[in-house]
């Protein structure tokens, strides 16, 4: 499951922003090309988790704590501050910032305790 969401959730999240920002890339200059090229490689980095996991590759595990990880810390990044504007309503950040943690850590907290993960990948 978690592999499906790397391939498919994540890179889908991506074309969704990515698309309303090309545009502003000649507006806003280096910034917003700076903004973009983390998002690519967020979005890249769960990719190669998710096919690392779909492969039983024995660093998956690694990969996908890595690819968590950073889009948790771009998440909050942009929910906390106006470097990286966020659609939400003010006062929306923090319990947002409350969900994803929840989500992600979540995750994470799957990858370290599972007798699964343990036994597949080793």
């Amino acid at each position: 499951m978690l592999a499906v969401l790397l391939l498919v959730l994540e890179p889908s999240a991506f074309a969704l922003w990515a698309s309303g920002r090309v545009a502003s890339l000649v507006r806003r200059g280096p910034g917003e090309a700076a903004i973009l090229a983390m998002r690519t490689a967020v979005a890249g980095l769960g990719v190669a988790a998710g096919l690392a996991l779909l492969g039983r590759r024995p660093s998956a595990p690694a990969l996908a704590k890595a690819a968590l990880l950073s889009a948790w810390a771009l998440a909050a990044v942009q929910l906390l501050t106006r470097w990286l504007p966020a659609n939400v309503a003010p006062g929306d950040e923090a319990p947002r910032l409350a969900a994803l943690s929840m989500y992600y850590g979540g995750w994470l907290l799957y990858l370290v305790r599972s007798r699964r993960v343990r036994a597949t990948f080793g």
